[in-house]
């Protein structure tokens, strides 16, 4: 039995799939080279994605720090202003400060 009549029999015709797996079945040599090629590109894929990962990890952090460090600050630029505020204005200052920071 030939191999067209084989797939023909496992039902692989359609759509040109059994002249693809008669392509792949004819050189091997070439087949395992790019599945070679492709696992260590899947490789270096991952890795570049773990680079990634910790790389916009420490912005994320880098980031927290610095709206942490900026809340802070204007809540102690808001505690300075808030008396000179309420002898020379009625404003307030109340709605920037908050004991939440």
């Amino acid at each position: 039995m030939s191999k067209v009549q084989v797939l023909k029999e496992l039902g692989l015709q359609a759509g040109g799939t059994a002249s693809t797996l008669l392509k792949l079945s004819s050189d091997t040599e070439q087949l395992k080279k790019n599945i070679e090629v492709s696992n260590e590109a899947y490789k270096e894929g991952i890795a570049t994605q773990k680079e990634y990962a910790v790389a916009s990890g420490s912005l994320a952090q880098q980031q927290e720090r610095a709206e942490s460090s900026i809340l802070l600050m204007q809540k102690a630029i808001g505690e300075i202003l808030k008396p000179a505020c309420w002898t020379t204005t009625s404003c307030s200052f109340d709605h920037l400060i908050s004991d939440d920071l």
